[in-house]
């Protein structure tokens, strides 16, 4: 893809099988395995048009969200169902994904183990609500709301059963789609979660938290030897709805309420010491070690206090009054 932006490009394009993601022109019985010829070659490409130009000080753009736009996206890999379903079996002998970003939660494929199930039920609604409580623009892959499956198999190139969508309800998570919704709600709702310029990480003049709050487990603010830490697997980021750094198109700041979301990614159970001064108080919400994911009704937590989260679980608690 040629940079829209570019002032000089050089090259041609040429027609020819590199350009493909599998060999072409052997018939429809062929064995389409993944073609790695390089289709560089083959595509016209930028140029820099300052030979004084070397890189030095090279940085991401850093792009905002409401000054960002997706060109293209390619679906390639595994639905979110078989990400914790499946380990190997994909029926290429791995051969055209990898193992680093699945899990099958102890049994491959389908299962009858009602423990498994149950874990692999809590890991969407996980994955799920990472991505949208997840700053920028989240990216939904068609299906996975209802917990669509391709038996294991990365079919970005199949025209068939494993690629089609199986429209029939009796087939659907509807526990799972009824959360995604209520999720996506939830993100309209509250502006906390899809700013569209960078936390800062500074402090908000009058206020407990800064902007973006990271904490650890003890409720403390963050340093480097924790990100160092390879024995953590717990974490936990308050959201300032008060930074006031973000203006609607009238010029007005906009004000949201304040949200504390806690990760435990380790296989046992973790308590977490509720960050905050004494005297305030937060809402428990949403828990993902409940088959709803959202609380029924609010469950209210004292800042100071041990909140035990389950094993592989998270949750997001709703500050009462200031921050």
């Amino acid at each position: 893809m040629l940079d829209p932006y570019a002032r000089s490009i050089t090259g041609e394009f040429k027609r020819g099988t590199e350009l493909f993601g599998y060999p072409m022109g052997q018939g429809d019985d062929a064995d389409l395995e993944h073609n790695d010829l390089d289709s560089a070659p083959h595509m016209p490409r930028c140029v820099i048009v300052d030979s004084s130009f070397d890189w030095a000080g090279d940085q991401s753009p850093r792009t905002p969200m409401d000054a960002t736009i997706f060109y293209e996206v390619h679906v390639k890999g595994h639905t979110l169902n078989d990400l914790v379903s499946y380990n190997e079996n994909n029926g290429e002998d791995n051969r055209d994904d990898d193992s680093h970003n699945k899990w099958n939660c102890g049994a491959e494929g389908p299962t009858e183990d009602a423990a498994i199930n149950t874990l692999r039920r809590r890991q969407c609604r996980n994955l799920m609500a990472t991505l949208f409580l997840s700053q920028g623009v989240p990216m939904l892959c068609g299906g996975d709301e209802f917990g669509r499956t391709q038996n294991g198999n990365n079919t970005y190139c199949q025209d068939n059963l494993l690629n089609w969508f199986p429209w029939n309800s009796a087939n659907e998570d509807q526990n799972l789609a009824s959360f995604t919704g209520r999720l996506i709600a939830f993100r309209h709702e509250h502006p906390i979660f899809r700013r569209p310029k960078f936390f800062t990480g500074h402090k908000v003049r009058g206020h407990e938290f800064r902007d973006l709050h990271r904490v650890n487990t003890q409720g403390d603010l963050m340093h480097a030897h924790n990100w160092h830490d390879s024995h953590s697997r717990g974490l936990g980021a308050v959201l300032n709805g008060a930074a006031g750094d973000v203006h609607d198109a009238e010029g007005k700041p906009v004000h949201d309420d304040t949200f504390m979301v806690l990760f435990n990614a380790h296989h046992e159970p973790m308590k977490f010491k509720l960050a905050g001064k004494a005297g305030m108080a937060w809402q428990l919400i949403l828990d993902t070690r409940e088959e709803s994911g959202f609380l029924q009704a609010p469950s209210p937590h004292a800042a100071g206090t041990e909140l035990e989260l389950q094993d592989r679980s998270l949750c997001v608690l709703r500050l009462n009054g200031r921050a």
